[in-house]
């Protein structure tokens, strides 16, 4: 049970200050919990007591951290997280492949799920010389997109995340991997004019690819385009653009990412 000073700090009238949400990842192959608290708190010193009390009564919580916002935005992990005890990234397996995964780092946060997308995602790639990978994360696709591609090229505007992807490829001893770091909508052009790539694969956040980065794509060397979409309006959206811009859609898997909620994952194939 929260602490009394805790119920104070969230409660307080218009939720101004206090904690604005909690990301908590669990991994499958350690059987550990990383968690991060993010709060509007000056200091958090209530925060981190309260993380270090639930670690004594969940003992899977091998590391926390601190989150604190000023802002008025809803950019969920946005900010420095201070460690408050732990390692610094959690590890997981998926499709065969570790990674290690650090507290602003994304990740898909049911494994199972995660293995479901990624090998119909795969399906839909096919085989070939060069792939593009596009908002690619930690290299949770990035890897096993090596097994049907001489060259991966993959691209994350997250430091922290695409420092983690070469070192997940390093740790896992995949070669023809190129990461570049950067937003999409700045790299796609000169990426495709380089490398030509046979298939791009392109995971966005919920609001999706945008009308701009849509009509690049679609206007690009590669003959398939196999969308992740995390939002269905958001996959209406950019199946519109890309339609609008050429291309044809194929195929369309949806996958229950998140059971016992509204919430739909998809795998969408264009040619």
């Amino acid at each position: 049970s929260p602490k009394p000073s805790f119920k104070r700090s969230i409660g307080e009238p218009g939720g101004k200050r206090g904690v604005r949400h909690v990301v908590a990842r669990w991994s499958r192959s350690g059987g550990k919990a990383q968690v991060v608290l993010a709060t509007s708190e000056p200091g958090a010193a209530f925060a981190e007591a309260f993380l270090r009390t639930l670690a004594t009564e969940i003992p899977e919580i091998e590391s926390a951290y601190v989150l604190e916002q000023s802002g008025e935005g809803n950019v969920l992990l946005e900010g420095d997280p201070r460690r408050v005890f732990g390692p610094g990234e959690l590890e997981e397996t998926i499709l065969g492949f570790k990674y290690a995964i650090g507290p602003k780092s994304f990740f898909q946060v049911n494994p199972w799920g995660a293995e479901t997308i990624f090998s119909h995602a795969l399906e839909f790639a096919g085989k070939g010389a060069t792939v593009l990978e596009l908002f690619a994360g930690v290299g949770a696709l990035t890897l096993p997109l090596t097994g049907s591609f001489g060259k991966v090229v993959a691209a994350e505007s997250s430091p922290e995340a695409a420092a983690s992807a070469r070192r997940n490829a390093g740790r896992n001893g995949v070669p023809g991997v190129v990461i570049e770091m950067g937003a999409a909508e700045a790299l796609a052009e000169r990426l495709m004019a380089e490398h030509r790539p046979d298939v791009v694969v392109v995971d966005p956040p919920r609001k999706g690819l945008g009308p701009e980065l849509a009509t690049i794509l679609a206007k690009g060397p590669a003959a398939r385009i196999v969308l992740l979409s995390c939002d269905p309006s958001s996959l209406g959206r950019d199946a519109a653009a890309l339609t609008a811009a050429g291309r044809k859609l194929e195929a369309v898997q949806p996958v229950d990412q998140f059971p016992r909620t509204a919430h739909v994952e998809t795998v969408t194939l264009f040619t």
